[in-house]
């Protein structure tokens, strides 16, 4: 069992080091273009890979889910600037890395527009314009 978490652990690790190379492949390539497909396509491949080291139904299934489904399939929208790995202002390497692996998403922070069109349309507010 020894081994099989230190493979667990060099997994992950792995997919780590792998997606941060891919934020940082979105950064140099900011637009959809051939170079960043083929840049990310190693990747995309190695996902497939990796599970592969587990012997584990526990660590291997739950692995592959969010590895080789997931965000795989999140890394392949993000070489075609597509998906929620990609926005513009792009997002920080804390969130990239737990968005691309796990099923989650982040509330967006509505901007003060927003808040104050919400403010007036509120109840209170039209009974004050009653009057």
């Amino acid at each position: 069992m020894e081994g099989e978490i230190n493979n667990f652990i060099l997994v992950w690790l792995t997919a780590v080091v792998s997606l941060c190379y891919c934020y940082q492949v979105g950064k140099i390539f900011p637009t959809v273009s051939k170079a960043r497909l083929l840049a990310i396509l190693p990747v995309s491949c190695l996902f497939l890979y990796l599970p592969l080291n587990l012997t584990s139904i526990h660590f291997g299934g739950t692995t592959s889910f969010f590895i080789s489904w997931l965000c795989n399939f999140k890394i392949i929208l993000f070489a075609f600037n597509k998906g929620p790995l990609s926005s513009n202002p792009p997002i920080p390497l804390s969130r990239f890395i737990p968005l691309a692996c796990f099923p989650i998403r982040f509330k967006v922070q509505e901007s003060h527009v927003n808040l104050t069109k919400k403010r007036d349309r509120s109840m209170l507010n039209y009974a004050i314009k009653v009057e």
